[in-house]
C-alpha cells in the first residue's frame, strides 16, 4: 500500500477528539509534547545542540507514557518542518513519519513561523508582526505578516540589517508591528526603538497547539515535508588528485 493510500485510509477512521504527539528538533534543543483536550498533557525537553537523533524517539515515548496514554490512542503526529537546523529538522520529520507508519495517527507538518504566528494571535487575533528565525550563520530569516494574513514571504538578512528589515516590513503595514523570534536571536540583534519584541523559542508545545487549531477548523493538514530556506552547510570541499 502506498503512503498516500495509507493516509487516506487512516483519515476515514480517526476519532473526533484529537490526541496529538508533537515533535521539534529545529533549534538548540529537542522536545516532545502530548496535547489533549486543548492543552499540554505532558511535555519533555532536552537541551542539546547535537545528538537529537539518539534522543528524540525515547523522549517522545516518555511523554506519552507520562500522560498515561497508549501509543495506539494517538490520533495525530505533528512535527516542526523548519526553518532551523537541517539535521534537526530531518531528525524530527523522520521520527514523526516512523510513528505515523507504525500506528493509526495522521501526519501534520507545521512550520515554525506558522506555530509562532498561531501563538501570538491566540492572544492578539488582529496582530501584525515580523517573525524571525536564526540561520546560525550570522544572519536571520524574516517573515512579515499583515493583520488577518498568514505567514508567506520569507527573506534572509545579515544581523546588521535588522533596522532595514523592520523599516521595510513596517512600510507595508498600517498596524503597529510586533517583532517575535528566539530569545537568543533577539538578544544578539538590536531591535529598533519603538517596536515591541516578543521572545518566542520554538518547542513542541507550540507545534502541537497549531496542529490542534488546524484540526479544530477542519483545515487541510500540511504534509511532513521540510521547509528548507537555504542550502545546507556541507563543509570544505574534498581535495582530489
Amino acid at each position: 500500500m502506498q503512503i498516500g493510500e495509507l493516509m487516506q485510509k487512516k483519515s476515514l477512521s480517526h476519532p473526533s477528539a484529537p490526541l496529538i504527539l508533537a515533535l521539534d528538533a529545529s533549534a538548540e534543543s529537542c522536545s516532545a509534547c502530548l496535547w489533549q483536550a486543548g492543552k499540554e498533557a505532558a511535555f519533555g525537553r532536552i537541551e542539546a545542540r547535537h545528538g537529537h537523533a539518539a534522543r528524540l524517539v525515547q523522549l517522545a515515548r516518555s511523554v506519552w507514557q507520562e500522560a498515561g496514554c497508549d501509543f495506539a490512542e494517538i490520533t495525530h503526529i505533528a512535527s516542526c518542518t523548519g526553518p532551523g537546523s537541517f539535521t534537526g529538522i530531518r531528525t524530527a520529520l523522520a521520527a514523526a513519519t516512523g510513528f505515523v507508519l507504525a500506528g493509526a495517527a495522521l501526519p501534520v507538518g507545521i512550520s515554525g513561523f506558522a506555530a509562532s504566528l498561531g501563538k501570538l494571535r491566540a492572544e492578539q487575533p488582529h496582530l501584525a508582526c515580523l517573525l524571525l528565525a536564526d540561520t546560525r550563520r550570522g544572519s536571520f530569516h524574516a517573515c512579515p505578516v499583515k493583520a488577518g494574513e498568514q505567514a508567506d514571504r520569507i527573506t534572509e538578512w545579515p544581523d546588521a540589517g535588522l533596522a532595514d528589515c523592520v523599516q521595510q516590513a513596517a512600510a507595508g503595514m498600517n498596524e503597529n508591528l510586533v517583532i517575535a523570534g528566539p530569545s537568543a536571536l533577539l538578544d544578539r540583534l538590536s531591535v529598533p526603538a519603538g517596536y515591541q519584541s516578543v521572545p518566542l523559542d520554538m518547542q513542541a508545545g507550540l507545534i502541537a497547539a497549531e496542529a490542534a487549531r488546524l484540526i479544530e477548523r477542519g483545515a487541510v493538514l500540511p504534509a511532513l515535508e521540510p521547509l528548507y530556506l537555504s542550502a545546507p552547510k556541507l563543509g570544505p570541499a574534498r581535495q582530489t588528485g
